[in-house]
């Protein structure tokens, strides 16, 4: 036997022990994706700082890709993720150790509006004045998103607030500024126009009934009737009530101790409040 003992025959029955031993032998970089099972790269098994965009193909990751806990901040490299590395609902919390993922790991622009969960984003996490207008969606704010006394009118632009913005019964005496207000902001009925009277005028010491048409004027409302003309003496008009819908019921008296004359094109102003 020793005979037969030649250095060749040594390293040849080494090599068979070897790979008998190990079950199966590798070259080197012969190592490839299907050879390893899903799920069972871990942490241990990835160097420092080896993962980065440039090696995940875009839209490859997925969960069954990931062991729990596999993925952390200490192998990926800072700020090379990006939204294009990840297949649509890839993280979950199972695959992410909990409390790994920090802003460094995130590429700008890598958080996009559907990896946000609906109502996720607080106060707290917006920094002061960084909404702006554009941001913000027409019609998407309401009461339940203003703190209550926060707007002033620093906040508001010319004109901005309608009536189609105001609650009912929102505007209260404190809100108006005094004087501000005239005839054309108050409902009710309002009409310009000019009242003749020819013949059968009331005699001395009487009155005579009439009616004007004021559209919007409801029944029960006040009458202030305003003459805008010269009036003979003794004259007097006035509104008294409103009796029948956009209708004003008036008076014409004659206390001038005479015939009065006829009146003819005479300029009213009629108002009712509601």
């Amino acid at each position: 036997m020793l005979r037969h003992l030649t250095f060749a025959n040594v390293c040849s029955a080494l090599a068979l022990t070897v790979a008998l031993g190990s079950g199966t032998a590798y070259a080197a970089n012969t190592v490839r994706s299907k050879d390893i099972v899903n799920g069972q790269v871990k942490t241990p098994d990835l160097a420092k700082n080896s993962v980065r965009s440039t090696t995940i193909k875009n839209g490859q990751v997925g969960l069954a890709d990931l062991m729990t806990g596999a993925v952390n901040g200490s192998t990926v490299v800072d700020g090379s993720l990006t939204a294009a590395d990840l297949a649509p609902g890839t993280l979950t919390t199972p695959p992410i150790a909990d409390g790994s993922i920090t802003s460094q790991q995130l590429a700008d622009g890598a958080v996009t509006t559907t990896k946000l969960a609906n109502s996720s984003v607080s106060a707290s996490k917006l920094q002061t004045n960084s909404v702006g207008a554009s941001a913000i969606a027409d019609n998407s704010i309401d009461g339940g998103e203003l703190v209550n006394g926060s707007i002033t009118a620093a906040d508001l632009g010319n004109d901005s607030v309608t009536i189609n913005e105001l609650a009912n019964n929102a505007v209260a005496g404190a809100n108006v500024v005094n004087d501000s207000l005239t005839f054309s902001d108050i409902t009710g009925g309002f009409s310009n126009g000019s009242v003749s009277f020819s013949s059968a005028l009331p005699a001395t010491g009487r009155c005579r009934a009439f009616q004007i048409g004021i559209g919007g004027a409801d029944v029960g409302d006040a009458v202030v009737f305003s003459v805008r003309g010269a009036l003979e003496e003794g004259v007097l008009i006035y509104g008294v009530q409103v009796s029948v819908a956009d209708t004003v019921d008036a008076l014409l008296c004659n206390f001038t101790g005479a015939a009065m004359s006829p009146i003819a094109g005479l300029p009213v102003r009629v108002h009712t409040f509601h």
